[in-house]
């Protein structure tokens, strides 16, 4: 289980993030960059615009996603838990573990663009 952070590239009005939990970090990742997750990165992908993985918690054993991501939506703190904006300073979510995001470059995309050109070229070669 987890809760994870988008940093938009460029700011949409005031939002610069998104909160979201999943059970299937990889599967979710591709409906935000497909645009078909949330209204919010369906606005973002219209609009030509990108965003990478800023932060990702994974929950220890017992503790609900959605109270992790309840907390981080709480009065807008994304900017607190992305790992872009705070560095090694990003604040913790009560029973979850940061992971580095520089663990998880080399195993999946964690941006938009590299997404969807992953998903194209696998579509291509299904044809």
């Amino acid at each position: 289980m987890y809760v994870y952070i988008l940093h938009f590239e460029d700011a949409l009005h005031h939002a610069r993030h998104y909160t979201g939990s999943t059970t299937n970090l990889k599967r979710r990742l591709e409906d935000h960059a497909l645009g078909q997750a949330a209204r919010l990165t369906e606005v973002l992908k219209d609009l030509g615009m990108n965003w990478r993985l800023g932060a990702l918690y994974i929950a220890r054993h017992g503790k609900s996603c959605r109270a992790g991501e309840r907390e981080a939506k709480r009065c807008h703190n994304g900017p607190r838990y992305c790992e872009i904006c705070k560095g090694e300073k990003a604040s913790k979510i009560e029973g979850f573990d940061l992971v580095p995001l520089c663990l998880l470059e080399n195993a999946m995309c964690l941006h938009a663009e590299e997404i969807r050109r992953e998903l194209t070229e696998k579509k291509k070669e299904e044809l």
